[in-house]
């Protein structure tokens, strides 16, 4: 009973996440869809540029500490409190780096416009830092309805005075304001509803108590910034803003998958499994029902994206975005294992070894790293999402390896073995692809039928392999039977 009661509640948990993020997801497609055709590629490399270091940025503004603060059940209001202070004093220094550093990010660039750029990202970035601790108190005190709201509240401000600013004029500077609006709106929403105290003089003690924790996870997603990141750094450096541009969008709208279909649920994997940091075998039995599910959708998802890449593209962003097609259905080759190991840190969060994942990520972050560095220098954006898919594949085999042989001392070949119809399933959907590669005038229409083929094809070999069973066990109507 007790097992079920846990079950239920990420379930609940998981339910109102993604009625929020994918209302999101609909409002951000439509402010995309809106701005790309109002602003040009040229633009949008130019901010690709400058949103690569405000990301690296922002995990300095946190700093593993909201992790640390939903992980540690021992700290008191008094210890939170503290912790608070102290990272809006990190804001504060972070506001003040950032508006020098855009400078350098200009000398480097060579363009003038990074210095306003930096000022309004720098305001950004503070907001940020001041939201980290706030946002992780409602994550560990599960107030999934809270936050739900006000991701689809401030999002919808965020994106109406950004499209406002655009049609003004505003040009590049319209995608800064944008990161701007968001993060001031979730630090006025805070306010209102997460009543922490600041304090002029913070005790230290408690973000010592945490630091041990939250440095690894700090180290951690350093390391995973760069895996994602480089890849438009190089192309800034070495290829044109334009090409820049193409291969952001591509990029963008292939993570979209990776971040909303696992984002549903890992937002509050850490919160609900931190509770039973003790007892590993119910986290990974738990994780494998989440890993298969996610698992036949991005099998669904990579051969769509893959089938369809034509008509997403243009029909998102516009005809003039034409050359973002090829990297686009090139990158979504690795939705499939991005999907899967987007999963991990929640994990590692909720068992104690951050550790464990910050040296599984120095491993990967060089592996990833040089096949990047390969497919820039090559000069070719397709090569280059190449390189970074075949990358992607490897490192689902590798972290994979090393969280259940060391994170929870399980059989590897045992784990692979949960994935054999998905692959089967994989092959079937991008081989069909491939036989009826059908084309349609209009793209609304054609990407509708690409949809009902590709899906009524998954149907069938979900139920020829006998996988439908694992939708019915995520919603929690799972029905005894033998496995056959």
């Amino acid at each position: 009973m007790k097992k079920g009661v846990r079950d239920i509640s990420i379930r609940k948990a998981a339910v109102i996440h993604a009625a929020s993020k994918y209302l999101a997801v609909i409002l951000q497609l439509i402010y995309t869809a809106i701005l790309s055709r109002i602003l040009t590629p040229e633009d949008y490399g130019t901010v690709a540029v400058i949103n690569v270091f405000i990301v690296f940025f922002q995990l300095i503004g946190d700093m593993g500490f909201g992790t640390a603060v939903i992980q540690d059940r021992e700290l008191t209001d008094e210890d939170i409190d503290s912790i608070y202070s102290f990272n809006v004093y990190l804001g504060m220094v972070l506001i003040i780096a950032f508006s020098l550093f855009s400078r350098v990010i200009a000398a480097v660039y060579d363009d003038d416009v990074y210095v306003g750029l930096g000022m309004i990202l720098a305001a950004a970035l503070g907001f940020y830092s001041f939201n980290a601790i706030p946002s992780s108190v409602m994550l560990k005190n599960r107030k999934f309805l809270a936050i739900a709201m006000r991701t689809v509240a401030v999002s919808a401000a965020a994106f109406t005075c950004t499209i406002f600013f655009a049609l003004r004029g505003a040009g590049v500077y319209a995608l800064a304001l944008n990161t701007l609006f968001g993060a001031a709106g979730m630090f006025l929403w805070n306010e209102v509803s997460i009543k922490l105290r600041f304090l002029p003089c913070p005790s230290m003690t408690p973000v010592k108590k945490i630091l041990s924790y939250s440095l690894y996870q700090f180290a951690a997603q350093t390391l995973n910034y760069f895996n994602h990141n480089l890849d438009n750094l190089l192309i800034a450096r070495f290829m044109p803003k334009n090409q820049l541009g193409y291969y952001s969008k591509a990029y963008s709208m292939q993570q979209m998958p990776v971040l909303y279909l696992p984002g549903v649920i890992t937002p509050v994997l850490h919160p609900v499994l931190s509770e039973h940091q003790d007892d590993k075998e119910f986290i990974f039995s738990n994780y494998l029902k989440l890993l298969k599910f996610l698992s036949l959708l991005g099998c669904f998802v990579s051969a769509y994206c893959w089938f369809a890449g034509k008509e997403i593209i243009l029909i998102v962003f516009g005809k003039q975005w034409g050359e973002s097609v090829w990297p686009f259905r090139i990158l979504s080759l690795s939705l499939w294992p991005q999907i899967l190991t987007n999963t991990i840190s929640p994990i590692y969060q909720s068992i104690g070894n951050t550790k464990l994942m910050f040296y599984n990520l120095i491993f990967t972050t060089v592996m990833i790293g040089s096949f990047i560095t390969g497919g820039v220098m090559s000069g070719s954006i397709n090569v280059a999402a190449v390189c970074v898919s075949i990358a992607y594949g490897l490192d689902f085999f590798i972290t994979f390896l090393v969280m259940v042989k060391t994170g929870f001392h399980a059989s590897y070949l045992d784990f692979l073995k949960n994935f054999k119809e998905d692959v089967l399933i994989c092959i079937v959907l991008f081989v069909f692809t491939f036989l009826f590669p059908v084309s349609f005038e209009h793209l609304l229409i054609g990407a509708f039928v690409k949809l009902v083929m590709l899906f009524l094809l998954f149907l069938v070999m979900l139920a020829i392999t006998k996988q439908i069973k694992w939708f019915w066990i995520i919603i929690g109507k799972e029905r005894k039977e033998e496995d056959g």
